[in-house]
This record gives structure tokens, C-alpha cells and sequence, in this order.
């Protein structure tokens, strides 16, 4: 099994893990990574995505890695009934889990 500096608890059968390089990503259960990707940091999942930063900017991830919406934000929010609170610039607002803004 490889060995990770840094592994939190498993949420949604994923863990947050954190590689010797200090890059983000999530685990499965038997210990690998579930995806290739690297990002600077990760979240927990929260109705089937997860937070995630890359170069700055914030979105959302699947649990294969890939973003769930083009867009990135100055911050975002965990999931919760569908939606996210996420901010751009001086606007708060939420989106759907497709990254659709709401109000």
C-alpha cells in the first residue's frame, strides 16, 4: 500500500489524502487513489462532490476527480439539499450541483 503524509477520515467512501509532495486528492477504501489528479487542496464529499482548489480558484469535484462545472470561484461551500454558497469577486450566491446559479 502506498504511504501518504496526511489521510483524514473516510466520508461517502472517500478520504481526503495528502501526497509527499503536499498535492490533495482522495483515497478509497483499499488505500488508492481514485483518481490521478492532483490539487492544492480537498474537501469532504458532500452529496456525491466535493471541494476542491487548484492555482487559486475553487470548485467542485466528482469522485473521479474531474470538476463538476466549468466555472471556478474565489471560494465555495459544501453541498447541502442541492446547493452550494460560493463567492465571485463581492457576490455571494448558490449554484446547483451542475454549477447552474441560482440567485
Amino acid at each position: 500500500m502506498k504511504m501518504y503524509s496526511w489521510v483524514a477520515p473516510f466520508h461517502e467512501g472517500l478520504a481526503q489524502a495528502r501526497d509527499k509532495k503536499g498535492k490533495y486528492f482522495h483515497i478509497r477504501l483499499n488505500g488508492k487513489a481514485a483518481y490521478s489528479q492532483r490539487f492544492d487542496w480537498v474537501g469532504v464529499f458532500s452529496e456525491g462532490l466535493a471541494r476542491a482548489s487548484k492555482d487559486g480558484k475553487h470548485f467542485h469535484i466528482r469522485p473521479n476527480g474531474t470538476p463538476a462545472y466549468e466555472q471556478r470561484y474565489d471560494w465555495v461551500g459544501v453541498f447541502v439539499k442541492g446547493l452550494a454558497k460560493v463567492r465571485l469577486g463581492d457576490q455571494d450566491f448558490r449554484i446547483t450541483v451542475n454549477g447552474t446559479r441560482v440567485y
